[in-house]
């Protein structure tokens, strides 16, 4: 998970005495969903047209939760990732498809509390996809 090495590096340096802003201050990620990651991305442009950019991923919490901060549109792989076995287990129960992604997305956002979007609205991304094919 992205940013665990930095948490346990803040859980550190507050142990030695740093106030949790003072840890959180010396300790720089870099990566899914923190904006440096986008800003990185986008960096060919001298001013980025986020309207022609969009963030592809199969995580909730991290690609689609960075694309919002970041604010660019986002499309979220549905089966082909993390979400997998919800999708696969919803699928034998006869759920379609459209209705597990809704239930999986508002699982999320009601348990946002311990995520990296714990701080920003409601995650939803901009289209859903159920395979991602290059």
């Amino acid at each position: 998970m992205p940013g665990k090495l930095g948490d346990q590096y803040e859980a550190e340096l507050s142990k030695a005495g740093c106030t949790p802003q003072e840890a959180e201050s010396l300790v720089k990620r870099i990566g899914k969903p923190f904006r440096d990651v986008f800003d990185i991305a986008l960096q060919k442009n001298t001013t980025p047209d986020l309207s022609r950019a969009c963030m592809v991923g199969d995580a909730l919490e991290t690609d689609i939760t960075g694309g919002c901060a970041a604010g660019i549109d986002t499309i979220w792989i549905l089966t082909d990732g993390v979400y997998a076995p919800e999708f696969q287990a919803a699928s034998q129960n006869g759920t379609p498809l459209i209705d597990a992604a809704h239930s999986i997305l508002a699982d999320f956002n009601q348990d946002k509390a311990n995520t990296y979007a714990k701080d920003l609205p409601d995650q939803w991304p901009t289209v859903s996809m159920p395979h991602f094919r290059w």
